[in-house]
């Protein structure tokens, strides 16, 4: 490319700037209000030294980092009651000019504001433009005429007395040496030592400082270079179709082009040969400016923002006669053309010269085409939807049809070896076919396989088939062998295949990502996996070691190397690389169904088949850096509550900017209550040519012990943290996996509750101290008791055993003796009959005493029997047993509900026995006919009542050892019962006994 100064050169010896039409060579993206951007009028650009894109707009400004806009608030300051923006400037020292409406002009460095009003000496007129001397100075131009300078806060006006021209609105910039140059009025000059300096008698409209020295000037129309030592030279006419369509902004970017924006007829650059129309979504252009990425920004009037980089990714009609229709197959030749067929079945072809129609050509016969396909002989074959197979070379047609041995009419993908074979996959018949040698061989295919979708060759030569049934074959040898099992489980519709050198054969599935065949190892990667899209209709390898593939969602590729790294285990995702929206090309979606699909051109292109044209990917302008993009965190929010930002001064009514932290100055440490329910931390990358493509990774030591990878989301939310200290790290990846250097990085700490603070802990330890001490005590206190319980319930039990001991003896003993005794007798020879009889029956009658008394012992100790209930059943039991011998009639009234209340061996025996003793009372002493045995237990006390209708006695009469009467009152007090007897002679006599039960006792009761 000629450079600006040769050109001049040239153009004085009579060469005029060629004059193109609109480049297609350029891609824009634009951003309005409903992405964010405050207003759709952009008047001015910049980007700050951290990265940040600044962008000016009529009602407000915002920074930008790519994805997200976020508004500055700060500029509307009560000194400040107007909101509408006129320009804005960027100077050396990173700080930021904001020229508002009624003459404020506002300083931000930092969310430090600096405000300048007319009280401190500003015009009150509109802002045009603004600049920096190498002193550091700031100018300011207005609308109208005036001039002023501002140095070291000092505001100075500057008109005629100081070399300005009368009348006019000045332009005014400065070159990269610092060095001032004007065009006021009829004059064009430099600023020197504090005064202007005439150089010509010229009208430019606007002017711009050139990098290789001088200044580029625009005059109605004409573009032109000065420079001190060349003069003028005049470089070209720009073609604008309007007459009034003048010059707003000239702006020169690092390759030495210049950007020129008009008022009606858009925006052109001039490469140093030639101007060339740009297209944005506006036609009037307020205001140019590069970041450091080389991305060109462009603020219009009424279209928001433009970013403009080379374009990487077309979308191109082929002409078929329908606007955007859908692409089905494409091909290129051995010639180098390229074919395609489109959804209504017209073939078209491209020979360089722009896409051909040959549906249009006389005597062409092939309709109705679905797929095509290059011959290795020269040439290409057409598969048809109704006409069976076409074969094209030299622009003779000849055909196959049922007729001549193909499966059926409908012909939906095709695959050409470098061989000479032909493979045919066709609808409505589950065959695939071959064609060699001018014969076809059909290999059968199970039912339900579905017609084939997709074939590709491996470098082994065997022949790979997918169908809509989700099925997988392979043709080794002639042999077809079906490798469905060694894949998805259950199938899933494969929508394109691709093999590679490596012996990888990777299949595109409708719903289910894509898959990784290697001998016989299977590898499905989806959206989980990182991948963009789960479904893959198109599917290629590039000469660069990457995996293009185009779904539902656009056009995206991935490294081979990094589904290698899933697949083994070391990375948990693969980083999809994304095409479409960032290159003003929306909703992009392939077609599938057809074979073969996307093709990679000899020249390095990929060819790839969408429902809206041909999307033609140009490898060799992606723009891919190894610089890493650099990360700053931006805002981090405790239960919604604004606690840092990047920037504070950048707040709304959110907060108040004095409470929170300034994370652009450097690493901050953040400190957090315990009370705390959720943080959640905001970071970008500063990185504009494909922000999309931007992955990241974080992690908080001391919680997380490996990367967390959100994809693309910019933020990352935790729970609830434990007290304690924390570090945020976040790093950011670009297309080529370069991972940003140094980390974003915050430090948290967490602050205790009282309870877990050492004071509390040392409190606490005290106490529990004291307490183990006095339960120390207590448990020594307790074990005491315990070992006195256990020596009272021995001496208890020992005297129980006593008991048993001398109720066996009593019992048991003497009936015993009297039984060895009266047996002797019986065995006496000198006794008769009836007198052994006797003996016998003495034994008899003894030893069933015996038996009674023991069944009365074995009661009274076993535990089962330990309750109310029991007793009462027990005496009843006795009584019965004891009065029939008698001639006395046993009444009984016992309660229907007596309570399984608890009674001990002990108590239970000396009720016993005193009830015994009452009865043989009554049988022995009463003469009584009838006797009522009562058992009730009323407001937790037992009572038995004995009473008969006997002869009665004088109870102060009666010895007190008499009848038992002292036994049966010592028993009831042993277990701190009570005996109450009632006589009178004649009368009959009434015995109460009374126990109360205990209180565990009681409660059963109840």
């Amino acid at each position: 490319m000629l450079g600006p100064w040769w050109t001049g050169i040239l153009l004085m010896l009579g060469l005029a700037g060629r004059v193109a039409g609109t480049n297609v060579e350029w891609s824009a993206r634009s951003w309005q209000a409903d992405e964010g951007l405050p207003d759709n009028t952009v008047v001015g650009m910049a980007q700050s030294n951290d990265g940040f894109l600044w962008v000016a707009t009529q009602s407000g400004l915002a920074r930008f980092d790519g994805v997200r806009f976020r508004e500055f608030q700060g500029i509307n300051v009560a000194r400040t009651p107007s909101t509408l923006v006129h320009a804005l400037f960027h100077d050396r020292q990173d700080r930021l000019w904001i020229a508002k409406d009624r003459g404020v002009l506002i300083g931000l460095d930092r969310g430090r504001l600096t405000v300048l009003t007319p009280d401190d000496g500003l015009p009150l007129l509109p802002v045009r433009m603004m600049a920096e001397d190498k002193e550091g100075a700031l100018w300011i131009t207005y609308i109208g005429g005036g001039v002023i300078r501002i140095l070291g806060g000092t505001v100075r006006a500057f008109g005629v007395k100081d070399g300005l021209p009368d009348g006019g609105t000045c332009q005014l910039v400065t070159d990269k040496a610092g060095q001032l140059w004007f065009s006021k009025a009829s004059q064009f000059g430099v600023g020197r030592d504090g005064r202007f300096l005439k150089l010509l008698d010229l009208r430019a409209q606007r002017i711009e400082p050139a990098r290789s020295g001088g200044v580029w000037i625009y005059i109605e129309k004409q573009l032109f270079r000065y420079t001190e030592a060349g003069g003028l030279v005049k470089l070209g006419d720009l073609p604008m179709n309007r007459a009034n369509a003048n010059a707003t902004i000239l702006y020169e970017d690092r390759t030495g082009a210049l950007w020129i924006g008009t008022t009606e007829s858009g925006l052109f650059r001039y490469d140093g040969s030639a101007f060339t129309s740009v297209e944005t979504s506006h036609h009037e252009i307020l205001s140019i400016t590069e970041d450091r990425e080389g991305n060109v920004w462009v603020g219009t009037r009424g279209g928001g923002l433009n970013r403009l980089q080379p374009r990487s990714l077309e979308l191109v009609d082929v002409g078929s006669g329908l606007l955007a229709e859908a692409v089905r197959s494409v091909c290129q030749d051995t010639a180098g053309d390229l074919w395609a067929v489109t959804q209504s079945g017209v073939v078209v072809r491209n020979q360089g010269h722009g896409w051909l129609n040959l549906s249009t050509n006389a005597g062409w016969r092939i309709q109705y085409a679905q797929c095509v396909a290059a011959d290795p002989a020269g040439g290409v074959w057409i598969g048809t939807q109704y006409l069976g197979l076409f074969a094209w070379r030299n622009g003779v047609t000849t055909s196959i049809t049922k007729s001549n041995g193909l499966a059926a009419q409908s012909v939906r993908s095709l695959l050409s070896t470098p061989a000479g074979d032909l493979w045919i996959g066709t609808e409505s018949s589950n065959a695939l076919q071959r064609l060699r040698a001018g014969r076809l061989q059909t290999f059968e295919l199970p039912d339900g396989s579905g017609f084939v979708t997709a074939m590709a060759l491996d470098s082994s030569g065997d022949v790979w088939a997918g169908t809509a049934g989700g099925m997988l074959f392979k043709c080794s040898d002639g042999t077809l062998v079906d490798e469905t099992s060694n894949t998805l489980d259950p199938p899933e519709a494969i929508r394109s295949l691709c093999a590679t050198s490596d012996g990888s054969l990777w299949i595109g599935y409708g719903g289910r990502g894509v898959g990784r065949l290697k001998g016989e190892g299977f590898t499905q990667f989806g959206t989980e996996q990182g991948l963009h899209d789960d479904y893959i209709s198109q599917l290629l390898a590039d000469q660069s070691g990457r995996l293009w593939f185009a779904g539902n969602l656009g056009v995206f590729y991935v490294p081979v190397r990094e589904f290698e790294a899933v697949a083994e285990g070391r990375t948990p995702r693969v980083r999809s690389v994304l095409y479409g929206k960032d290159e003003g090309l929306p909703n992009l979606q392939a077609s599938h169904g057809f074979w073969p699909g996307a093709l990679q051109h000899t020249n390095g292109n990929l060819f790839i088949p969408m429902l809206t044209g041909l999307a033609v990917m140009n490898v060799h302008e992606l723009k891919q850096s190894l610089r890493w993009p650099p990360i700053v965190i931006t805002r981090v929010a405790v239960d919604g509550r604004l606690v840092a930002a990047y920037e504070p001064g950048n707040l709304t009514n959110n907060g108040n900017a004095a409470s929170v932290a300034d994370l652009s100055r450097g690493e901050v440490s953040l400190q957090l209550s315990p009370n705390h329910q959720r943080l959640d931390i905001e970071f970008t990358a500063l990185s504009f040519t494909a922000p999309r493509n931007l992955a990241f990774r974080y992690r908080l030591d001391g919680l997380d012990k490996n990367w967390v990878y959100p994809g693309t989301k910019r933020e990352a939310p935790y729970t609830r943290l434990q007290a304690g200290d924390y570090t945020f790290h976040v790093a950011a990846c670009n297309e080529l996996g370069v991972w940003s250097e140094p980390e974003g990085r915050i430090s948290i700490h967490v602050l205790p509750y009282y309870w877990q603070t050492w004071t509390f802990r040392i409190l606490i330890s005290v106490a529990i101290g004291a307490l183990l001490a006095g339960s120390a005590a207590w448990w020594v206190r307790l074990r005491h008791r315990r070992r006195i319980k256990l020596l009272e319930q021995q001496r208890a039990m020992d005297r129980e055993r006593a008991r048993i001991a001398q109720d066996l003896h009593d019992e048991l003993g003497a009936g015993l003796t009297e039984i060895s005794f009266g047996s002797e007798f019986a065995q006496d020879p000198g006794l008769d009959l009836p007198e052994t009889r006797q003996h016998t029956q003495a034994i008899g009658n003894r030893a069933r005493e015996l038996v009674a008394a023991l069944d009365e012992i074995v009661w009274a100790v076993n535990p089962k029997n330990d309750t109310v209930a029991s007793l009462g059943s027990y005496l009843c039991q006795y009584a019965e047993r004891f009065l029939k011998p008698t001639r006395v009639r046993l009444r009984l009234q016992v309660a229907r509900d007596l309570p399984l209340a608890p009674l001990n061996a002990d108590e239970r025996h000396h009720l016993f026995l005193a009830i015994k003793e009452a009865l043989h009372n009554v049988v022995q002493h009463s003469r009584a006919t009838d006797v009522q045995l009562s058992i009730a237990v009323e407001a937790g006390v037992l009572a038995i009542v004995v009473r008969d209708n006997g002869c009665g006695f004088d109870p102060a009469a009666a010895r007190s050892e008499a009848d038992g009467l002292g036994n049966m009152r010592r028993r009831l007090q042993q277990i701190n019962g009570s005996h109450e007897l009632v006589s009178r002679l004649g009368t009959g006599t009434t015995a109460t006994f009374k126990f109360p039960l205990h209180q565990a006792a009681s409660a059963v009761a109840h």
